[in-house]
């Protein structure tokens, strides 16, 4: 139960800070969110990340190439995730 109530509470969390930054983000009753930026494919954002160290999950098909799976963990490391998009918008001159 407490693991349960941790990851809803970094699951929000999470949705909240992309939402502040411009990401719409899919609802989600799991350990994971869709996530997808109006500066980005999916693709992109999924490639950019993982040079930084940081692995999501990217679909090509066609309903969700916009998108990214990403896995709620813990809170540090949901910043770490949260500090790399940023630097990764910040980058691409948002």
């Amino acid at each position: 139960d407490e693991n349960c109530h941790i990851i809803c509470e970094n699951r929000e969390y999470t949705k909240n800070e992309l939402e502040k930054i411009g990401f719409t983000v899919l609802p989600s009753k799991t350990n994971f969110l869709f996530v997808k930026s109006d500066e980005m494919d999916g693709g992109e954002l999924y490639n950019k990340l993982k040079a930084k160290g940081v692995l999501v999950r990217h679909f090509n098909g066609a309903r969700l190439a916009a998108f990214n799976r990403v896995t709620v963990g813990t809170r540090s490391q949901m910043d770490v995730f949260l500090q790399c998009v940023k630097e990764i918008l910040k980058e691409k001159g948002k």
